[in-house]
């Protein structure tokens, strides 16, 4: 790790270690995140980040060490930039109160890069992320038992984080698919990864049903059917 990394992740000293002081957090690479989870974790391009002006805030992960087993892993907590430096690391002031981090407070002074933020003043809300938040309801067959999505269709949803979208293996006996603890609530992008068939996974991001009424369909190879969840459709 080179110097600028050093700033960049470490503001405030607290504790020693082999005879130096060391801080009790550090920020959180962002970019590693959201390539693992780029259905689920958001995380602005760079494009909407060089639009970022002193005076503007942003958030930060401040990941952090704690012997308090009831304490989160990190603290998200927003910044006003101060100063932009030509090497593109950014300067700011803490603009919350920590509630988790000792040895970090208000107006601190914290360095970072473009790696590290989360959100900007400049977020378009319409994003990848939003677009499966969604979530559906599937059967633990197809999520712990590895089975094939067989059945699956779209009724109107609980709320408003619900999709519609429910999944089952079409072989839950009635027994099995009155039991809650047989069912997941996931989102919508796990199941629609895997349903053979480019078309209707596009149709099941989009929130449409391409098969709405249909005890199977042809076009897409997957039996395809409505009612409530716990209800099994005819067919085999």
């Amino acid at each position: 790790m080179d110097s600028s990394s050093v700033i960049c992740h470490y503001q405030t000293l607290s504790t020693k270690r082999n005879g130096m002081v060391m801080p009790s957090w550090w920020l959180e690479d962002a970019d590693l995140i959201a390539a693992e989870q780029k259905y689920t974790f958001f995380k602005p391009p760079r494009e909407t980040i060089a639009m970022v002006k002193a005076g503007e805030v942003v958030k930060l992960i401040f990941v952090f060490e704690s012997g308090d087993p009831e304490a989160p892993r990190a603290e998200r907590m927003w910044v006003v930039v101060e100063s932009i430096e030509a090497d593109g690391r950014f300067i700011g002031r803490l603009n919350n109160q920590p509630s988790w981090i000792k040895d970090l407070k208000l107006a601190d002074q914290v360095t970072f890069d473009a790696s590290n933020i989360i959100n900007t003043e400049h977020d378009d809300d319409d994003n990848l992320i939003e677009r499966y938040i969604k979530r559906c309801f599937v059967t633990n067959r197809i999520l712990k038992d590895g089975a094939r999505v067989a059945y699956l269709y779209r009724e109107a949803p609980e709320n408003e984080r619900d999709s519609g979208w429910r999944f089952t293996a079409n072989d839950e006996s009635d027994e099995y698919m009155d039991d809650s603890k047989n069912v997941a609530l996931v989102s919508v992008i796990n199941p629609a990864a895997w349903v053979n068939s480019w078309m209707l996974q596009g149709a099941i991001a989009s929130s449409v049903s391409p098969c709405w009424g249909q005890r199977r369909s042809r076009q897409f190879g997957i039996g395809c059917f409505f009612g409530r969840f716990g209800r099994r459709g005819a067919g085999g």
